[in-house]
């Protein structure tokens, strides 16, 4: 239905925030050394998965796709050696 309708549920949006220190030994009293690892509900990393999966077939066929643009394009990076 997510699909159909082409609204994310917000339920599936939802995610516990836990702060994981950066760097063995760093100080952890300063917030700086932390990054937060945030855990999805399974159904919505599910369903994430299907929407990357439709928009790459998308843009694969699509003619009017510029060849330089890389977002949703299978074994492309946003990292390009110069020409």
């Amino acid at each position: 239905m997510s699909f159909v309708q082409g609204v994310f549920p917000d339920m599936f949006k939802v995610g516990q925030v836990t702060p994981l220190i950066k760097k063995p030994g760093a100080d952890v009293n300063d917030r700086a050394n932390y990054r937060p690892i945030i855990n999805l509900n399974s159904i919505g990393k599910i369903l994430e998965g299907l929407t990357q999966k439709q928009l790459r077939k998308h843009f694969s066929v699509t003619p009017n796709n510029n060849t330089l643009q890389v977002p949703f394009r299978h074994s492309f990076s946003t990292v390009r050696q110069s020409l």
